[in-house]
């Protein structure tokens, strides 16, 4: 059987050889080098980031480095130049990354934002009112659209109003809402709703903490969603800090341009007595250096200027603090639907719409010329004395 083998090379064909593999063992490491540079360029290029300097290890020691920009095109068109250094300190491999310019189409980064600039820039760009009712022409209200108060008032028998609670925490806000919530309710049948911490920070306020610019968010959304209860004709029990007096009266504006009455309720009570109660243990952790930034003592709290109920519940029982809340509710008519007209709790007539049964000067003329069309009938004194209190109801 016939064999076969490799021809025998020549002298001078081994040498080549040896000096080509030499070559290519030489020049593999930085070939594989580049290879994974390369990769490594393309990953970051997609995922926007800029490579700025990578030092490759290079196996054979080179005199002096050797720098090769290669360009690469990211997913936002924008052009990085990667360095290439060879060096003879061939222990360490660097690659430094920073995150490339937000490619966010004019809006706001969201990796370097204020969220209380941007809050604050973003209501004040976006008109309130925001008409969707199909009934309202642009610019004019959505009453059109609901119910109107005056109907809903009148068949819930009651009025919608807000009484917003402010003062230091431990001032009774809670223990004074709780007890007048539960005299309307369980003896008058009203319909009264709570808004505070517990029921707040739970769900809608859930995301924000106790900033300032947090806190004036937590106001503004609680602001609304009593200006809601209120038009719906509920009385809504608001029990908040709110420190601020500038959030505390955006929100009393609100209620005014609703047409909805506000009662902004201090809870004026001394730092001393605050920090006896103490239902928390709160003022005993500040003492302690475990609390920073607590409201009234090392942040600040904002008086109100023009509250329209002020309780110094350190002198009252929460009982007699609720009951004068209870008689402002009453003698404003918020419990009858209309103010009142005395203290024996008689409403104004009509629902407290103002019926005038006169005749405008500017009118007689013309309601005369149409009676002489309209049926008549015979009447004597009696008959229109009558007619006179049946048309006066």
């Amino acid at each position: 059987m016939a064999k076969y083998a490799y021809a025998p090379l020549s002298v001078d064909e081994s040498k080549r050889k040896a000096n080509s593999d030499d070559i290519v063992n030489e020049r593999m490491p930085m070939c594989v080098g580049i290879c994974v540079l390369v990769a490594i360029v393309y990953v970051l290029s997609r995922t926007g980031a800029v490579v700025e300097t990578v030092s490759a290890p290079v196996p054979s020691p080179v005199a002096s480095p050797v720098t090769s920009p290669i360009p690469v095109s990211s997913s936002s068109s924008s052009t990085t130049t990667v360095n290439l250094l060879r060096s003879e300190d061939t222990t360490k491999s660097t690659l430094v990354s920073k995150p490339a310019d937000c490619n966010c189409d004019g809006l706001v980064d969201p990796k370097n934002i204020d969220i209380g600039e941007y809050r604050k820039q973003a209501l004040a760009n976006i008109p309130p009112g925001i008409i969707e009712c199909a009934q309202a022409e642009a610019g004019e209200s959505q009453k059109a659209c609901h119910l109107s108060k005056r109907t809903r008032y009148s068949a819930l028998n009651q009025k919608g109003a807000t009484l917003w609670m402010t003062g230091c925490s431990g001032s009774g806000k809670t223990t004074i809402a709780t007890a007048l919530e539960d005299r309307l309710v369980k003896e008058f049948g009203k319909y009264v709703y709570r808004l505070d911490g517990d029921n707040l920070r739970t769900g809608l306020n859930r995301d924000l903490t106790f900033t300032e610019s947090d806190r004036a968010e937590s106001v503004r959304r609680t602001g609304e969603l009593s200006v809601l209860f209120a038009d719906a004709g509920v009385i809504a029990l608001v029990g908040l800090i709110s420190p601020y007096r500038e959030d505390r009266d955006l929100v009393r504006k609100r209620h005014e341009d609703m047409g909805i009455p506000f009662y902004e309720v201090f809870l004026d009570v001394p730092i001393d007595e605050l920090k006896k109660r103490d239902p928390k243990g709160q003022y005993a952790r500040v003492e302690a250096g475990e609390l920073k930034h607590f409201t009234c003592i090392d942040d600040p709290y904002e008086e109100p200027l023009h509250a329209e109920i002020v309780l110094k519940t350190h002198e009252l029982t929460p009982e007699q603090s609720a009951d004068i809340l209870f008689k402002k509710l009453l003698s404003d008519g918020i419990l009858e639907g209309a103010p009142l007209l005395s203290k024996a709790g008689l409403p104004n007539p009509d629902g407290d719409q103002i019926i005038d049964l006169h005749v405008p000067e500017s009118q007689r003329a013309a309601k005369r010329k149409e009676a002489e069309h309209l049926p008549k009938v015979l009447m004597n004194n009696m008959d229109l004395n009558w007619l006179q209190v049946v048309a006066e109801g």
